[in-house]
């Protein structure tokens, strides 16, 4: 099951979500959760492109605003790390066993 997170801001409900569509372009934009420790501009990229999935068209301006007025920060970051991690560890899971079309796979070497 994938995990969300809702933030509500002015009004309106954000459902923020990291799928493997937005690990992957923040792959391709050259994000590394290594550098969270390091560059505090990396804790704020994932807040931001936690946005993609659910709100693609809010503006950084807007969700800088929402970042600045987020209260545990701290616990922000942890979670939004979960999250993260969540789409990339899917792709390693393996399927229940006797699960009705799973692909059996062979080598010739």
């Amino acid at each position: 099951m994938a995990k969300t997170m809702q933030i509500k801001y002015a009004g309106k409900e954000y459902t923020l979500e990291f799928t493997r569509a937005t690990v992957r372009k923040m792959f391709r934009d050259g994000f590394d959760i290594e550098n969270v420790t390091k560059d505090p501009f990396v804790v704020f990229d994932l807040f931001k492109y936690a946005f993609l999935a659910h709100a693609p068209n809010v503006s950084e301006d807007e969700i800088a605003d929402i970042y600045a007025k987020v209260k545990n920060k701290q616990s922000l970051l942890e979670k939004l790390a979960y999250m993260y991690r969540d789409p990339i560890e899917t792709l390693l899971d393996e399927p229940e066993d006797g699960g009705e079309g799973n692909v059996e796979w062979g080598v010739n070497f």
